[in-house]
């Protein structure tokens, strides 16, 4: 067995692990079938591969920190607009419950007292990213840098914490770049969709400065929002390819990262 397909053994593990202790049958016909965050799996394996922690507990704080991520997600489809209808209303208050869920899953994982530092960075993670986002919701930002900054802690900014902790600086940097692209690739794919995404909301309210008109089911980006989005987008894929270039082949995340990249190469880039 080569040291590749054992690689891709340990991922496809974590993400048996992950469904098995995420899938619950009332939650699922709220939030769908469980998404399974696969880039992540490979940030996170690349930054606990030189730990000194049983293999057993890297796999744990890998799928809860997935379960935080799947969180996030859930609660990210939370409708942000005014909604009138009971049900409506109803499928909001069981989709804020579904990612709660997922909050009491990764507790509960971490539990166990080696957990006991890594816990605090989730924690506090958790925090910091659910004030930006209040913060992207009411528009606080001063300027461009201090509402890009804030974009990027909300993609990556728990991946990257997790990262630092265990002495994986470039990770957390080559993070935030994956991060950001992939969030700006997504959205510009679907820049019309109404209404608007959470982030596109936030973009579109720091444009205008007027959050109520961005969470309206009407609103729609302009052109120099898009135009800006999409520098944003061809910034991070380069800043992307420099970090991918700097890491080791034999690297559990340089494979992957080159994949990605190859999808893409010359795609944005002229």
């Amino acid at each position: 067995m080569t040291d590749q397909t054992f690689r891709e053994a340990d991922i496809e593990r974590i993400e048996a692990l992950f469904r098995s202790k995420a899938s619950h049958q009332y939650v699922s016909t709220i939030t769908g079938e469980i998404h399974v965050n696969k880039s992540m799996i490979y940030f996170l394996l690349h930054s606990l591969q030189h730990v000194d922690l049983d293999p057993a507990y890297k796999e744990e704080q890998i799928v809860a920190a997935l379960m935080v991520d799947g969180a996030f997600e859930t609660h990210e489809h939370v409708q942000i607009a005014p909604v009138q209808s009971a049900l409506q209303k109803k499928k909001r208050q069981l989709t804020i419950l579904a990612g709660d869920y997922h909050w009491s899953l990764y507790y509960s994982m971490l539990a166990h007292e080696i957990h006991a530092p890594i816990l605090k960075v989730f924690s506090t993670s958790i925090q910091l990213i659910n004030e930006e986002k209040m913060r992207l919701h009411l528009a606080e930002n001063t300027d461009k840098d201090d509402f890009l900054k804030r974009l990027e802690t909300i993609e990556s900014g728990f991946l990257q914490n997790i990262a630092i902790y265990y002495g994986q600086k470039e990770t957390a940097e080559a993070a935030n770049a994956f991060f950001m692209f992939k969030r700006l690739n997504d959205e510009l794919q679907v820049q019309e969709q109404q209404p608007l995404s959470a982030f596109m909301a936030a973009v579109h309210a720091y444009w205008t400065n007027d959050v109520e008109a961005s969470l309206q089911k009407d609103a729609v980006l302009g052109l120099e929002e898009i135009h800006w989005l999409q520098e944003l987008r061809e910034s991070y894929f380069l800043e992307l390819q420099r970090y991918a270039a700097q890491m080791p082949e034999t690297s559990i995340i340089a494979s992957h990262l080159t994949n990605i990249i190859s999808q893409y190469e010359n795609k944005f880039i002229q």
